[in-house]
């Protein structure tokens, strides 16, 4: 299972993909196109040893977990 946590201003929201279906990528990937267009960045997060990240612009469907972060804004 593939998890994506969106971080948001009103909490954060998770999706969850099966790699093995079709339909699940389908759907999380049109959420991951929808928030990048937005201005949200994403990242893989490892979890192998300690936590990292790395910046990515295509969905990895066999992600084990992606971290969308929105635009921010500043003054």
């Amino acid at each position: 299972m593939g998890e994506m946590i969106i971080l948001t201003h009103e909490g954060d929201t998770n999706i969850m993909w099966d790699p093995d279906s079709d339909k699940s990528i389908t759907n999380a990937k049109n959420k991951f196109k929808d928030l990048l267009g937005k201005g949200y960045k994403a990242f893989r997060v490892s979890t192998k040893g300690k936590k990292q990240g790395s910046f990515v612009l295509d969905f990895p469907p066999h992600a084990a977990e992606l971290l969308l972060i929105p635009p921010m804004v500043g003054g």
